[in-house]
């Protein structure tokens, strides 16, 4: 027997081992497992921003998933852009659940950017299982905002409160995510509250999406699309609070399918219009209810489609031999005419 071989064999285990633990505590410690192209962030600590940025490699053939434990992960604007986190091609973020892991920041500016925003999108990437809280009180706050990327946002929970001018839930700006099973909330004394706002050649698919706005001095808009043309399918869009206007849908110079979409306007101080349409916009609408005090529908014009819907309050300003509706009704199950 080879006494000496042996006992170094036996040191070189027991270095091997003391090595191991280490490695291993050091892990535990900063709360982050890396396997492979997966990283685990246990709990809340680890600056996010830097582990994106810590990916060099990404790509299509090699896309990266961050996957968040419980918590509350505080997101503060860095120091050389003002952004909060901003997310990157071929590299998503997973939580464990809405409600359970969070986002949490105050981010809010003068600017209708990244510096006024909690999460930046990036196309090739997902955000999911997980809520984003935007709680900035300066002039524009948004949970989520999409700038020219489209990500896929599903099991997502968005809330923007408390800025003085503008708080939206989800901002897409010629973006087209895919979003499903979304919960897009605005609120706060601000002027203007968004659930969801689809601004210039917008895209979005929205399934499954609740939108909320409410609060608001002057406009509280569920989801409002701007010169986009938007898929809206299982779609809640409401508007409440006591401000000018509320409006549940908006379509300005927009042509969205919306199929099984609820849009509700009601509190606001002179207007509450379910579904809104100006100045240019012909949506093909199906299997929806649009309900406002005000009117169900306001501004119906060429190219219009609405079947198979309810109307509460009733339809204004629209052109009858263009429009084309069926089967819709009011309240009472009463045919309206549009």
């Amino acid at each position: 027997m080879n006494t000496k071989r042996n006992v170094g064999i036996l040191v070189f285990l027991g270095g091997l081992l003391v090595v191991m633990a280490a490695h291993a505590t050091l892990s535990m410690s900063e709360s982050v497992i890396r396997k492979g192209t997966t990283i685990e962030v246990l709990e809340p600590g680890p600056d996010l921003q830097d582990l994106i940025d810590g990916i060099t490699d990404e790509g299509p053939a090699k896309q990266y998933l961050i996957k968040l434990g419980p918590g509350v992960y505080t997101i503060t604007a860095d120091g050389i852009h003002g952004f909060g986190l901003v997310m990157a091609p071929y590299i998503s973020i997973m939580g464990s659940g809405q409600g359970v892991t969070i986002l949490l920041g105050a981010i809010s500016t003068g600017s209708l950017n990244s510096t006024s925003a909690i999460v930046t999108g990036a196309s090739n990437a997902a955000l999911t299982d997980l809520s984003v809280e935007n709680q900035g009180a300066s002039t524009n706050s948004f949970a989520i905002l999409n700038d020219g990327a489209s990500p896929r946002i599903q099991n997502v929970t968005a809330t923007a409160s408390g800025a003085a001018s503008s708080n939206w839930g989800v901002r897409n700006r010629s973006s087209s995510p895919t979003m499903n099973n979304v919960t897009a909330m605005a609120s706060g004394a601000a002027s203007f509250n968004y659930g969801v706002r689809n601004l210039l050649s917008s895209s979005p698919t929205m399934t499954n999406v609740t939108a909320t706005a409410s609060g608001a001095a002057t406009n509280n808009t569920g989801v409002e699309n701007f010169s986009s043309s938007p898929s809206m399918t299982n779609v809640t869009a409401t508007a409440l609070g006591k401000a000018s206007t509320n409006t549940g849908v908006w379509n300005n110079n927009s042509s969205p399918t919306m199929i099984n979409v609820t849009a509700t306007a009601s509190g606001a101080a002179s207007t509450n219009i379910g579904l809104r349409l100006t100045p240019v916009a012909s949506p093909q609408i199906d299997s929806s209810t649009l309900s406002g005090t005000t009117a169900g529908v306001d501004g119906l014009r060429i190219g219009t489609r609405i079947t198979n819907t309810r109307i509460v309050g009733g339809a204004l300003d629209f052109d009858g031999a263009a429009t084309n509706c069926r089967n819709t009704y009011d309240e009472n199950l009463v045919d309206v005419s549009c």
